[in-house]
């Protein structure tokens, strides 16, 4: 029993030892830490929380002339009287050093103020330690004066291109009005057309370069005795013709090849086997290039001129029978 005693001393102690051993070389890699960091590092004693010290970095920063110079000041004396927020310097700082004394660290940014009275935003890192027995905070600080140039820089970017987006934005609302008040117009220039088109004493229809039909009036479709679904979209011999390819007398595609109007005389034969005689014409609708991209023809209904013209003559015919064989008669 004792034997067993004695090995758990033995134990306890060894590792009290160690534990002694590890403390004693953390405080002696402390020193070497704080000094080499490449941070601001500085100390912070209780009760009215002056500087206690600061590494190399430390007063680098702050342009201290050394070390004694640096912890004759308190860390409101590095800062301006106020904050970006408004608030007193000294006032928050006491609020930063009591959060971290009693959550064991604070976070926060900060304006600082060197020697020379020059400011710079910085990060500071207050964190609880005990060293030596005594209970202090360590304060850790970071120029951030670059990041913020760079968050600064790239705001006015963002601010710029927002502004430019909303130029653009309007510029399109009214480039939107615009288009709809030319859609407007375009609209009533095309109704206007339409009523024109269709109070025309004349069967109109406009053909594209394939010979087919794509738009037709009232006064064509009706003396043709047709409906508009059965003309739109097909080729013109077809529809009007009922052939199945362009007719060897064609009213429209010598306007293509040519530009110049064509006239002439044509037959059609309608859906009820009537045939009706039309004076036909082929009128060119040119590009602001000149190149004729489709033709206008119109049709007027000659039949009755036609069968009147071919009455006459057949009169006249008769009339000359009539003469001869009365001469005849009376020789």
């Amino acid at each position: 029993m004792f034997i067993f005693i004695g090995f758990i001393i033995s134990i306890l102690t060894e590792s009290i030892k160690k534990a002694g051993d590890t403390i004693q070389e953390g405080e002696k890699r402390y020193p070497t830490l704080f000094e080499s960091s490449r941070d601001a590092i500085m100390m912070l004693a209780p009760p009215i929380w002056l500087f206690t010290a600061g590494n190399a970095a430390t007063i680098e920063m702050f342009r201290a002339k050394n070390e004694k110079e640096f912890t004759s000041k308190g860390p409101w004396e590095f800062s301006p009287e106020y904050q970006p927020d408004g608030k007193l310097s000294s006032k928050k700082a006491k609020e930063n050093i009591e959060q971290a004394m009693k959550t064991g660290s604070n976070f926060f940014e900060w304006t600082h103020k060197r020697f020379n009275g020059e400011k710079f935003p910085a990060t500071v890192l207050l964190t609880r330690i005990e060293l030596e027995g005594k209970k202090l905070l360590q304060g850790t600080i970071r120029d951030i004066t670059e990041r913020k140039r760079a968050e600064e820089e790239l705001k006015k970017h963002r601010d710029h291109l927002d502004e430019m987006v909303e130029e653009r934005t309007a510029e399109l609302k009214q480039e939107i009005t615009k288009r709809k008040q030319i859609e407007e117009k375009v609209g009533e220039i095309a109704r206007r057309f339409q009523t024109i088109f269709n109070s025309v004493n004349d069967g109109l229809a406009i053909m594209d370069k394939s010979l087919t039909v794509i738009e037709v009036n009232d006064y064509r479709l009706k003396a043709l005795g047709l409906n508009r679904n059965e003309v739109i979209g097909r080729k013109c011999y077809d529809v009007f013709q009922h052939r199945d390819k362009p007719c060897k007398i064609c009213p429209v595609k010598p306007v293509f090849e040519k530009g110049e109007m064509v006239r002439l005389e044509k037959s059609a034969v309608l859906k009820d086997g009537t045939v009706k005689y039309f004076d036909t014409q082929g009128s060119p609708i040119s590009d602001d290039k000149g190149n004729v991209v489709q033709v206008i023809s119109s049709i007027r209904d000659i039949t009755e001129q036609k069968r009147t013209g071919e009455a006459l003559q057949h009169l006249v015919e008769f009339e000359g029978i009539i003469t001869a064989l009365s001469t005849n008669f009376i020789n």
